[in-house]
């Protein structure tokens, strides 16, 4: 079995060796031998953790609900885990779904400004008040598209 010491896991990873530590610190991994010299040495199986971990953890999971998932798989999962592994993931879709609705809706707010903008500043400005200088009209503009 091959195993790694600390620096070898966060250059594969690309994270810190104070990510791996903190990890360690919350029980999220372990190390797997300790030799005579102090230094922690990882298996493949750790590697492959903390790769899970980072995966999980780009979903929008926070580091709590990832030791909660990992600590149900090592124990085994049984009929009343899975059903909470399942909920945890339910829920963090619909999170993820009204996540991405508010940011089409920030997007259509930043694409009426633009447009705005460009309209505004095109047209001719004989009079003395031109283009967006309403904050009233901005605000307007973004509950408008807030509300789509």
């Amino acid at each position: 079995m091959k195993y790694y010491q600390i620096g070898e896991m966060a250059d594969k990873l690309n994270i810190s060796r104070d990510t791996i530590r903190y990890y360690e610190k919350i029980n999220l991994i372990s190390h797997d031998l300790k030799e005579d010299n102090s230094y922690h040495y990882y298996s493949e199986n750790t590697l492959l953790t903390l790769k899970l971990i980072l995966e999980i953890k780009k979903c929008g999971f926070t580091l709590k609900e990832i030791k909660a998932m990992i600590s149900s798989v090592r124990k085994g999962l049984e009929k009343e885990e899975i059903d909470s592994v399942i909920l945890l993931l339910q829920e963090k879709l619909v999170y993820l779904d009204e996540t991405i609705r508010k940011m089409n809706g920030l997007k259509a707010v930043i694409g009426t400004l633009i447009e705005t903008v460009r309209t505004e500043s095109l047209k001719d400005c004989a009079k003395t008040e031109c283009g967006i200088n309403d904050v009233g009209e901005i605000l307007r503009l973004i509950e408008e598209n807030a509300a789509r």
